[in-house]
């Protein structure tokens, strides 16, 4: 099989230009002013609202976010409550309840 003969960039170039004006092809449409039109009322629009609470599973899930903070804030509140309560209070009367003598043996 023998190669196809390799053309330089400059051939090419050559070629194609002596093409173009044998291919038929519909004019260019002009693009540039409706692109800019396009931004300028992009630009000129106001700025839209944050939308956060019109989708519902949006909201669902800022619900469920705030309840498990506000259920992991009384937790530790609970928490720290039940440790002071033990801290202050429940070893007083462990120490008593160690200091007292409980009978042995059977019911009197």
């Amino acid at each position: 099989m023998a190669d196809p003969r390799r053309i330089t960039d400059v051939e090419l170039e050559r070629a194609l230009r002596d093409l173009g004006p044998r291919y038929p092809y519909p004019p260019t449409p002009n693009l540039a002013s409706p692109v800019r039109l396009r931004i300028t009322a992009r630009l000129a629009a106001q700025p839209r609202r944050l939308e956060l609470w019109r989708d519902p599973r949006r909201l669902a899930l800022v619900a469920a976010v705030l309840l498990v903070l506000l259920g992991a804030f009384w937790f530790g509140l609970a928490a720290s409550i039940c440790y002071v309560l033990m801290v202050l209070v429940l070893r007083k009367s462990y120490s008593r309840l160690g200091e007292t003598r409980l009978p042995v043996g059977g019911p009197p």
